[in-house]
């Protein structure tokens, strides 16, 4: 990426590594910190297979509005009926990490605590459903 600002260019370069042995993770997030970046995006843990975990969250997700359907059209004396809308808005948010210049040698982080995390799948969704007598 290069941009021209007032008579001055400036560089910048990006780039984005996948990492499926954790193993070596320590290693290589040793060598990019200790090449000094100014920005280090992640680590950013994903799914092999995100998919899968996307219906199970809308299944989840549709579960969940019908139930509170069900409590509402109860609360007002009916029945819920049939489904007339659904509608969805996606979340999506990868986290971000500065980090400071590290030493020559190699920087140490072991206390970065690069152990797999949770990766967390989201479906939100807006239900409208016919109430029955």
């Amino acid at each position: 990426m290069a941009r021209q600002q007032g008579g001055r260019a400036r560089a910048g370069e990006y780039l984005q590594l996948l990492v499926t042995d954790v193993t070596v993770l320590e290693a290589v997030l040793s060598a990019l910190v200790g090449a000094e970046p100014t920005d280090l995006h992640g680590p950013r843990w994903v799914l092999a297979d995100p998919a899968a975990a996307q219906r199970a969250a809308q299944r989840n997700a549709v579960a969940d509005a019908r139930a509170r359907a069900e409590g509402y059209a109860a609360a007002l004396g009916g029945t819920l009926g049939p489904l007339r809308r659904l509608s969805e808005a996606a979340e999506h948010a990868a986290p971000m990490y500065r980090m400071a210049a590290a030493e020559a040698a190699g920087p140490d982080v072991r206390d970065l605590g690069l152990e797999p995390e949770p990766v967390r799948v989201t479906a939100r969704c807006t239900t409208t459903w016919l109430l029955l007598p």
